[in-house]
């Protein structure tokens, strides 16, 4: 579903609940079943949907969740956590070699 959409969707009070993930995926279950258009055009008709923020600052979605009584929660991905964890491991040990 578009953002846009999703937005308005949350401005209606119908949406339920939303995982929102650092690499800015958001996904969540609506309060009853819609046909809406998927951003590649596709028609779905489900109480769920999955959309995608664009933004890196996400603190004005989260108050609108929030003043709309909407459950969320932030899920890392895990992706960049093994990258951090590999640097935070490799960089002291270069430090002390090089």
């Amino acid at each position: 579903m578009a953002y846009s959409d999703f937005v308005g969707y949350i401005n209606n009070n119908a949406v339920k609940s939303v995982t929102l993930y650092d690499d800015g995926n958001i996904d969540g279950q609506l309060t009853t079943t819609i046909t809406y258009k998927q951003q590649d055009g596709t028609t779905v008709t489900s109480d769920k949907f999955t959309t995608f923020e664009h933004f890196s600052n996400d603190a004005p979605l989260q108050t609108l969740l929030t003043e709309k009584h909407v459950l969320w929660v932030n899920k890392s991905t895990g992706a960049s956590s093994f990258w951090i964890g590999l640097a935070e491991y490799i960089l002291p040990i270069l430090l002390l070699v090089g």
